[in-house]
């Protein structure tokens, strides 16, 4: 099981994730969330900064998406841009089957919190049918 995951500031962890990607959508989203503070009610999650990898090549974090893909059942997943960190994926990087996606943390939640824990990752090319 790879989630959820905690990670202390400048510690990593490669996930392991099977893509077979279809179609000619050339750029695709990764988007990775991460669990509330414990102390946590309401209101935006503390700042938290994350750099990623894609089979050992950096990803450009790029602007939040709520939903890369239509859904017709609108999933039960929180879609709080705070929660959020997101990164272009060009597709030539994904490689057919396996492909790591590593995660380091680079910034804690402000107020001392030393890490965050992962608890969503996914990848998506938005407009492909």
């Amino acid at each position: 099981m790879q989630m959820p995951h905690t990670l202390r500031v400048g510690e990593s962890f490669t996930f392991k994730l099977s893509m077979y990607p279809r179609g000619k959508q050339p750029e695709g989203i990764l988007r990775v969330r991460v669990e509330p503070p414990e102390d946590y009610t309401t209101g935006p999650v503390p700042a938290w900064a994350a750099a990623v990898e894609l089979n050992e090549m950096p990803l450009e974090p790029t602007c939040f998406v709520a939903a890369p893909l239509h859904d017709p059942y609108e999933a039960n997943l929180v879609v709080d841009p705070t929660r959020f960190s997101c990164f272009k994926v060009d597709r030539g990087a994904v490689l057919e089957g396996t492909n790591f996606i590593r995660v380091k943390l680079l910034q804690p939640a402000p107020g001392g919190a030393s890490k965050v824990v992962l608890d969503y990752l996914d990848v998506a090319w938005p407009g492909q049918s």
